[in-house]
């Protein structure tokens, strides 16, 4: 651009030079024939440039399958903005098991990245009443996610304010299986969880070689999800959310030990040495034939995509119960402080697309959150049946409590529960536990929002 002007500056010399000479040398214009008018240059056109700079974001996934996902997602936005460059910092362990305390430090220390990779509810919460968080109203309204958004706004709106922007839906309640193993032995999707035990004892009785449900406990956060799935199978939406909001009597009701009996039940035919498999390596015992079924969300389903099981050929797997969608999003905040709050509010702004979502949720396993993708955009009906049930508004839509449905101490507290359940099978201790926590961790009065 300087070298430019400088070109300029000597040609308007040069041509005012010019004219003044052939003035001296042939007279006045009196005299001579009237000179041609001089020419204006146009002005130079300056290129418009759009937003750049570096956009420092913090997530988890690192996984097969979800890692590819949130990199189109990455790469989308930069479609939009390629002036920007998304500076990402992964942190292994599913769930945001890790994360935590990473970012803990970061935003104690007063330096925060501009967003991280966040759940939903009480996960949200624990940032806000911590003073780490802005609201994104302006961006949540701006991107008209007020009427698209299909799940749970309740989770995301929290003291009259939105503070975080989903960007896909994860359905939490499935059972995935080995087809041609259940086709072998003429098995069939379980329907409840008396079915499953059946299909349990099957497995065990004639492949005594193979683990009939995977499990990878090692960060201990899967064996919720386990948990969960026979508790909304057995009990309902309203109980579970009962339950996990301090609302039930835990040691005197029967509904409830009736859960955790059946769930003692499974327990031996659960993979034994679960406490050394991260979750995905929990779905590469499916893959690989060591076990027969997996009870897990739908980031599993990205798994088995990423190491080319094809739905309704090698596998198989159905949401257990599928009359309620029980999942949660995963989402991206604005960070107080942010280096770069324009472009995170752009970058969320762009998460909320519908084709971004698509995009990233084909990768995922996934399905969108917002109106706007077509059951017909998937490619497979698991994920066709998915979308048309969150786009239905008679099919009940719930989140779950790892993500963000009871307090965080007292999942934590939980997960160890279930972790000592699982060797102990003590039915009684598991309940007393489970009572004590939820009264240490005042759980019925911090989670009263969620019923506000």
């Amino acid at each position: 651009m300087f070298k430019k002007r400088i070109a300029l500056v000597v040609l308007v010399f040069f041509i005012v030079f010019t004219a003044g000479s052939a003035a001296f040398v042939f007279g006045s214009s009196k005299e001579k024939a009237a000179e041609a008018p001089e020419e204006v240059s146009e002005p130079e056109a300056v290129e418009e440039k759009g937003p750049s700079g570096e956009l420092i974001l913090f997530h988890w996934w690192t996984a097969a399958g979800e890692k590819e996902a949130m990199h189109k997602s990455f790469e989308l936005f930069e479609q939009r903005y390629p002036d920007v460059d998304i500076v990402e910092n992964p942190v292994a362990g599913g769930g945001g098991a890790n994360i935590r305390s990473v970012l803990a430090s970061k935003l104690a220390a007063g330096m925060p990245p501009d967003g991280f990779n966040i759940l939903e509810g009480a996960k949200i919460k624990v940032y806000i009443d911590s003073d780490f968080l802005e609201p994104i109203d302006d961006i949540w309204y701006a991107s008209g996610m007020e009427d698209k958004y299909l799940l749970d706004k309740k989770m995301l709106n929290i003291n009259g304010h939105y503070w975080a922007m989903p960007f896909h839906a994860n359905r939490a309640n499935y059972i995935w299986y080995d087809k041609q193993l259940f086709e072998e032995l003429g098995l069939t999707m379980p329907k409840d969880a008396d079915d499953l035990l059946d299909v349990c004892k099957t497995i065990a009785a004639k492949k005594p070689d193979i683990a009939p449900i995977s499990l990878g406990s090692k960060y201990k956060w899967t064996t919720i999800y386990t948990f969960d799935t026979i508790l909304l199978s057995m009990l309902g939406s309203e109980f579970y959310k009962d339950f996990y909001t301090g609302k039930v009597d835990i040691e005197s009701n029967a509904d409830l030990r009736s859960v955790v009996e059946k769930f003692k039940k499974l327990v031996p035919y659960i993979y034994e040495y679960h406490s050394t498999k991260t979750w995905d390596e929990a779905a590469d015992l499916v893959f690989n034939h060591k076990a027969a079924m997996y009870i897990m969300g739908d980031w599993a389903y990205g798994r088995f995509l990423s190491m080319g099981w094809k739905y309704d050929v090698e596998l198989g797997g159905w949401p257990f119960p599928d009359e309620i969608w029980f999942g949660h999003p995963d989402c991206y905040t604005l960070c107080k402080g942010a280096p770069s709050p324009d472009l995170i509010g752009l970058f969320l702004e762009n998460e909320s697309v519908p084709e971004t979502q698509l995009q990233l949720s084909l990768l995922k396993g996934s399905t969108a959150c917002v109106k706007g993708v077509d059951p017909s955009d998937y490619p497979d009906r698991l994920r066709q049946h998915n979308m048309a049930q969150l786009l239905d508004p008679t099919v009940p839509k719930m989140g779950n409590a790892f993500a963000g449905l009871s307090t965080p101490a007292f999942v934590n507290d939980f997960m160890e529960i279930l972790q000592e359940f699982l060797y102990d099978v003590d039915v009684d201790l598991m309940l007393k536990r489970t009572a004590d926590s939820m009264a240490k961790n005042n759980v019925k009065e911090e989670m009263a929002w969620y019923w506000e």
